[in-house]
C-alpha cells in the first residue's frame, strides 16, 4: 500500500493525489501493472457512469472522476485506505458536478446500479471474483475490466475465472 495521511496531506487535489500514486506504483510494479489506467481511460470515453470493486486507496477511482465521468461509484469492504484521500475526490466531484459515491460495502453481498463500465479489483481468488460476477455483470452494459487476472495467486487464477465467465455468458466477449 502506497497510502498513509502524509501523502494525502502532501497533495493539493485529485490531480496532484492520482499523479503521485500512479508514479509510486509504476515504481513498484512496472508498467505492466499500470495499463489498466490506460484501459480505463479509453473504455470510460463517451459513457456516462463507472462502477469501481476494490477501491483501497483510490488511484483508478480517480480516473473516471479526472475524465469527469458524470456517475461514479466506489465500492470496498474498507474504505480505511480511501478515507485519507476522500476530501480530494469529494472536493473535485462537487466542482465538476459528479454524481460521486463511495460505499463501504462486501462486493458480495451489496447491490449496485446499472453502470456503463464496471472495473472489479477485488479479493484475488477465483471463487470471489466468480461470485462478484454472478452477482454484478448483469448491471454492467458495456464493459467489464479486471486487474491482475494473471499474477493471481490462486488456483484457478482470476484469467480462468473470466474466461469461464465469457464461456458460460455468451453476450460477453474477451480481449487481452
Amino acid at each position: 500500500m502506497f497510502l498513509d495521511e502524509a501523502l494525502a496531506a502532501r497533495v493539493n487535489n485529485l490531480k496532484e493525489y492520482y499523479s503521485e500514486l500512479y508514479r509510486l506504483q509504476a515504481e513498484a510494479h512496472g508498467a505492466d501493472y499500470m495499463l489498466v489506467h490506460d484501459e480505463i481511460r479509453e473504455r470510460i470515453q463517451g459513457y456516462t457512469s463507472y462502477t469501481e470493486l476494490g477501491v483501497n486507496q483510490g488511484t483508478t477511482l480517480a480516473i473516471p472522476l479526472l475524465q469527469n465521468t458524470p456517475i461514479v461509484n466506489g465500492y470496498d469492504i474498507s474504505l480505511k485506505p480511501y478515507n485519507f484521500a476522500k476530501h480530494h475526490f469529494e472536493q473535485y466531484a462537487t466542482e465538476h458536478n459528479i454524481d460521486f459515491t463511495a460505499h463501504e460495502a462486501d462486493t458480495l453481498k451489496c447491490v449496485i446500479e446499472p453502470t456503463d463500465v464496471l472495473y472489479i479489483d477485488t479479493v484475488h481468488q477465483y471463487n470471489h471474483l466468480t461470485k462478484e460476477l454472478i452477482r454484478h455483470s448483469e448491471k454492467a452494459k458495456k464493459y467489464i475490466i479486471f486487474h491482475d487476472t494473471i499474477i493471481s495467486q490462486s488456483k484457478p487464477n482470476l484469467k480462468q475465472a473470466v474466461l469461464d465467465f465469457v464461456k458460460n455468458n455468451t453476450m460477453w466477449g474477451n480481449s487481452y
